[in-house]
């Protein structure tokens, strides 16, 4: 059950306190290590993928426990390339927990960095690592690194059976003839000269038989080139139209030239490949894909060039696709989603083509954006999944703003979320809590704001009528009552107004734990919102 609440909340203050202090409240012997939570994060600048051969880069990091940083810690710092990362530095975090290293990268090709700590909170185990971050170094531009695409490629040759002896000629049969019916069924592709990483690539062609004969309804599929000078099969197969002709589109990223065949079979079931096209890479200053975190996930990342926009103005949504073991996933097929609130449901956002990373796992769209104001969710999502069920990356919020957006006077707005408590078992009330400010914290009182309620993080709900606006004190609440274990997420969104810009308070996770004897509750009633105001 969701109760929505306008009025004033009174926050409870936690008090800080030190190590030592939590050692003596909780009673931790002095020999503890004090690794409770212990993470090492890690992070690159410039944060680009592709870099220059000899590029200078910091690796910064950072080593934490639920106490706090661990200060005076030693740390490993490994770099390596195709191979895992070996140890090339030894650092010592300063008060804060930080640390730092600069590096030049004098090799091209794909360098990964680690960060490690002899000591965990984990029995059996004395090393704890980051994740890694990879990039690649490519020498004097990012085109090198595909130099074996730019080759000029002869057109392979259709895979034919025997041809079958030419009977004698007679007075009904010339020349012409005889060569047509030597030259046999033909594929044709075409393509642009060149493409912009993101962009949305049409490829077309014809299948023809004996006598320049349109081949109708025939299969067709679409190749990639990868580095290693395979071809790999992209997109659904199509099929020839009536006049034999057929036409596919697809999102391509750089950073290097791409080639492209096309492959099928003629009406009588022999094989046809087409002639190659090459798609030169137009450079262009948009082109900065973010570093990679290597995780042991399959999973797709994602992130938006601007989370703010007008109606149809373009933006750009890219990111990597990881297989689970560290690796970048090459040619793989990617769709662009968006939530429909009418329906509850994803849609394909504007009926858009697959988008086909590049050989390191990158993807990029550049699409015209919504075209209504207000929120909007986005995903990318992998829809041929070992597993069956599609593989959802990270909701993206999306706030449409009319013309006003552009005008100087108007200040950014500032929107929060917090829960009280941070974690409840079954049953147990947690009031979530939006609060709606100016850049200098004052609150900013009667302005609507829009709160959204999900179980799974993917399907949302919106709470109230639409019309909740903040009291005096900038707030607008809820209360929630779960019913079974797992996780609620709350999202608040406004919409702005002529003095102030849009704003996203970011999702909020509410951990709902149970008793221990409440393990047949669980899952018997899915919670519902209500669009009930006290």
């Amino acid at each position: 059950m969701l109760i929505l609440v306008s009025g004033t909340v009174s926050a409870i203050s936690l008090k800080e306190h030190t190590t030592e202090e939590w050692q003596s409240i909780l009673a931790i012997p002095d020999n503890n290590t004090m690794l409770t939570g212990l993470q090492i994060t890690l992070d690159i600048r410039p944060d680009q993928y592709y870099l220059p051969q000899g590029s200078e880069v910091n690796i910064s990091g950072k080593i934490t426990t639920m106490f706090g940083p661990i200060k005076n810690a030693p740390i490993i710092m490994a770099r390596g390339n195709d191979t895992s990362p070996a140890p090339v530095a030894n650092l010592t975090t300063d008060d804060n927990g930080d640390f730092s290293l600069t590096d030049h990268v004098n090799s091209s090709g794909i360098v990964r960095y680690q960060a490690w700590f002899e000591g965990s909170d984990l029995k059996g185990q004395n090393l704890t690592k980051s994740y890694e971050i990879e990039i690649t170094t490519v020498a004097n531009s990012t085109e090198q690194k595909f130099t074996n695409l730019t080759v000029q490629e002869e057109p392979e040759q259709p895979i034919t059976e025997p041809e079958d002896e030419i009977p004698e000629s007679d007075d009904t049969q010339n020349e012409s003839d005889i060569k047509q019916i030597s030259e046999g069924s033909e594929c044709i592709l075409y393509s642009p000269e060149s493409y912009i990483s993101g962009e949305n690539v049409t490829f077309s062609g014809s299948i023809t038989g004996e006598n320049q004969t349109p081949l109708p309804y025939l299969p067709v599929n679409i190749q990639k080139r990868g580095e290693d000078g395979q071809y790999t099969k992209i997109g659904d197969t199509i099929t020839t139209e009536a006049d034999g002709s057929f036409t596919s589109s697809y999102y391509l990223t750089g950073p290097g030239p791409l080639s492209f065949r096309a492959l099928s079979t003629d009406d009588l079931g022999k094989d046809l490949t087409s002639n190659i096209v090459t798609l030169q890479f137009e450079k262009t200053q948009d082109f900065t894909p973010m570093a990679r975190d290597r995780t042991g996930v399959r999973s797709i990342d994602a992130g938006l060039n601007a989370a703010i926009l007008k109606p149809d103005e373009n933006i750009t949504i890219s990111g990597w696709f990881s297989d689970g073991e560290g690796n970048g996933i090459a040619s793989g097929r990617l769709n662009l989603y968006w939530y429909n609130f009418a329906d509850r449901i994803w849609d394909r956002f504007r009926n858009t083509s697959e988008a086909i990373t590049n050989d390191d796992g990158y993807y990029a769209f550049n699409v015209s954006g919504p075209n209504l104001t207000g929120i909007s969710y986005l995903a990318v999502v992998s829809k041929k999944e070992q597993t069956g069920k599609p593989l959802f990356s990270h909701v993206l919020p999306l706030v449409v703003r009319g013309q006003t957006e552009t005008n100087s006077s108007i200040l950014p707005a500032v929107l929060t979320v917090k829960s009280e408590p941070s974690e409840v078992q079954v049953n147990e009330k947690a009031l979530i809590t939006f609060t709606l400010s100016d850049p200098d914290g004052n609150p900013l009182a009667e302005e609507p704001v829009q709160m959204y309620f999900s179980e799974d993080g993917f399907t949302w709900f919106m709470n109230g009528n639409g019309n909740l606006t903040t009291r005096s004190d900038g707030t607008v609440a809820m209360v929630d009552v779960p019913k079974k274990t797992g996780f609620h997420y709350y999202r608040g969104v406004y919409s702005g107004s002529d003095f102030f810009g849009p704003a996203d308070s970011g999702i909020l996770a509410l951990i709902i734990t149970g008793p221990e004897n409440s393990a047949g509750n669980q899952g018997t009633e899915n919670m519902t919102p209500e669009n009930k105001i006290e």
